[in-house]
C-alpha cells in the first residue's frame, strides 16, 4: 500500500515566502516613512527616490487673475505690409458673445519657441439684456512689433485658435530681442504713446464700430502687452500698455509707430453722445452715427505721456529747445514733467525779418552747450511747418549719440510739410495759415501774447 504525500511542507513553505514578503514590505516602508521623517544626509544615498513631484513653472504671473469668459474665436490671419520697417498685424475675428458683450481685456504673453498667446477677454455687459441667439461678428486687428524680433517660424495662438507665419527679420542685432517677462516691471506696464484717436464706422448690419488709434512704440523692441476697456455710462475708457522695457534694447532715433483698431459693440447702447478716452486722448461720437465729420481729437495733458514715459531718477532727460519762439512753451511743459531734467538751447531759423514762410535754408547761430552723448533728449518746439529746421536739427544731434531723441511740437503746419519728420508728442495740428503769439512772433513781435491767433494780413500794419 502506497504512502500519502505530506502537505505540510507545502504549506510552510507559502508560509514562508508570505512571512519574508511581508518583511520586504516593511523595510520598503519604513524607508519611505524615513524619507519624509528623517533629514537628508549627505553622506547618505537613499534606497527609494520619493522626489516625484512635478516642476512648476518659474515665469512669474504679470496679469492678475481673471475669471472673464473668453470670445468666441473663429478665424486668425497674420498680415504683413510691406514697408520699411514691414508693418505686421494679428487679424482676429469671431461673434460677441451676445447682445451687450464687450472686449473687456486682451493679454498678451510672449512664450519660448517663437509663440505669442493672446487672450481676449469679454465682459459680458447689462444682466438685463435680452438672452437672443444671434450671430454678431467682430475683428480684432492687433499689431506685432516685428523689426527687433529674431527671425524665424511663429506661432500666434488667439483663445486657442493658431496661425502659423514666417519672419525674416529686420533687426539691427543679430539674435534680435524677445519681450522678456521674467523682471517684473516696476509701477506696471508702461503705457503707449499716442497722437491720434479716432472712432470709425463701417457698412453692415449691425453697424461695426471701431475705435481707431495711432502713436509710437515706447522703443524699437516694446510690444502690445494689455488692453483693458471699461464702459461706464456713455463713457468708455481704454487703456494702452506695453510690454516691460528693455535695457538691452538698441535707441529708437526716428521713432516708430504704430496703429491699432478695437472694435466695439454698440448693438444695445442707448442712444447719444458717447466720450472715448484712450491713454489721456479723448473724443466723442453720436450713436447712431449721423453723418457728421468726426471731432478733432484732444490731449488732455501733452506733458501728461512725458512724463510717464522719462520717469528714470538717473537725471538724463534734456530738454532742448530751439530758440526764440519755443521758450514759453518750454518753461510751462518743463513744470508738468516731474522726473529730474536740464534744459539747453540753440538757436536755428529758417525764417528771415519779414518772412511768413521757411525758405528751407537752415542756418545755426547758436550751439549746445551740454553734451547730449547717453542723454534721452526731448527736442522742444513751438511749430513744425516745413520740416526742414526740425530734420536738420535731428540730423545733426544723432551724430552726437543720444541714448533717445525725441520731438515734442506745439503746433504742427502737416499741410506745409516738405521734410519728413517724427512727432512723438503733438499739441495741436493747425491749417496752412500765418500764425502768432505764445513765443511765436509777427515781424519780431507779439511773442508775449498769452494765446496763438491768426494775422488778417491785408489789415496788418508793423507797429511804428
Amino acid at each position: 500500500m502506497q504512502k500519502r504525500k505530506s502537505s505540510l511542507p507545502i504549506i510552510l513553505g507559502v508560509l514562508a515566502a508570505l512571512v519574508l514578503l511581508t518583511a520586504c514590505c516593511a523595510i520598503i516602508l519604513t524607508t519611505g516613512v524615513l524619507a519624509f521623517l528623517v533629514p537628508a544626509r549627505a553622506d547618505v544615498t537613499p534606497m527609494i527616490d520619493l522626489d516625484f513631484e512635478p516642476s512648476l513653472p518659474t515665469e512669474p504671473e504679470i496679469f492678475p487673475f481673471s475669471d472673464l469668459p473668453g470670445m468666441p474665436i473663429q478665424d486668425v490671419q497674420v498680415e504683413t505690409i510691406v514697408g520699411s520697417p514691414a508693418a505686421v498685424f494679428v487679424i482676429a475675428s469671431g461673434e460677441w458673445g451676445g447682445l451687450c458683450s464687450q472686449l473687456a481685456e486682451t493679454q498678451i504673453r510672449y512664450a519660448e519657441g517663437n509663440q505669442i498667446h493672446i487672450e481676449l477677454l469679454s465682459d459680458p455687459g447689462r444682466e438685463d439684456c435680452m438672452d437672443v441667439t444671434m450671430a454678431l461678428p467682430f475683428s480684432f486687428r492687433i499689431p506685432l512689433n516685428m523689426v527687433e524680433m529674431p527671425s524665424g517660424k511663429y506661432s500666434v495662438i488667439v483663445n486657442g485658435v493658431q496661425a502659423d507665419f514666417d519672419w525674416t527679420g529686420s533687426t539691427f542685432s543679430a539674435e534680435g530681442h524677445f519681450p522678456d517677462f521674467s523682471q517684473p516691471s516696476p509701477g506696471g506696464l508702461p503705457p503707449i504713446n499716442l497722437n491720434d484717436v479716432r472712432v470709425e464706422f463701417g457698412l453692415g448690419s449691425p453697424i461695426p464700430v471701431e475705435v481707431a488709434v495711432s502713436g509710437d512704440w515706447p522703443s524699437l523692441c516694446s510690444q502690445l502687452g494689455r488692453t483693458t476697456t471699461n464702459i461706464s455710462g456713455k463713457n468708455i475708457d481704454i487703456s494702452l500698455e506695453a510690454t516691460p522695457h528693455d535695457d538691452t534694447c538698441p535707441p529708437d532715433y526716428l521713432g516708430l509707430t504704430f496703429g491699432l483698431r478695437l472694435p466695439l459693440n454698440m448693438v444695445e447702447m442707448p442712444e447719444g453722445e458717447y466720450t472715448v478716452t484712450v491713454n489721456g486722448w479723448q473724443t466723442s461720437f453720436a450713436w447712431p452715427p449721423t453723418g457728421e465729420p468726426a471731432p478733432t481729437p484732444v490731449d488732455l495733458g501733452a506733458a501728461e505721456p512725458v512724463r510717464m514715459v522719462y520717469v528714470g531718477p538717473d537725471g538724463n532727460l534734456l530738454l532742448i529747445c530751439i530758440l526764440r519762439g519755443g521758450v514759453p512753451f518750454l518753461v510751462d511743459l518743463s513744470r508738468y514733467i516731474t522726473a529730474p531734467h536740464m534744459m539747453d538751447f540753440m538757436a536755428v531759423s529758417s525764417y528771415g525779418v519779414g518772412k511768413r514762410e521757411s525758405d528751407g535754408a537752415v542756418r545755426l547761430a547758436m550751439d549746445l552747450q551740454t553734451n547730449v552723448r547717453d542723454k534721452d533728449v526731448l527736442l522742444v518746439e513751438d511749430i513744425v511747418d516745413s520740416g526742414h529746421t526740425i530734420a536738420s536739427v535731428l540730423e545733426l544731434l544723432q551724430l552726437r549719440q543720444p541714448r533717445s531723441l525725441k520731438v515734442c511740437a506745439l503746433l504742427d503746419k502737416a499741410e506745409r510739410r516738405e521734410a519728413v519728420v517724427p512727432i512723438h508728442y503733438r499739441g495741436f495740428e493747425i491749417p496752412n495759415k500765418f500764425v502768432f503769439g505764445y513765443g511765436l512772433d509777427l515781424d519780431e513781435y507779439y511773442r508775449n501774447l498769452p494765446f496763438v491767433g491768426v494775422v488778417d494780413l491785408e489789415k496788418y500794419k508793423p507797429p511804428s
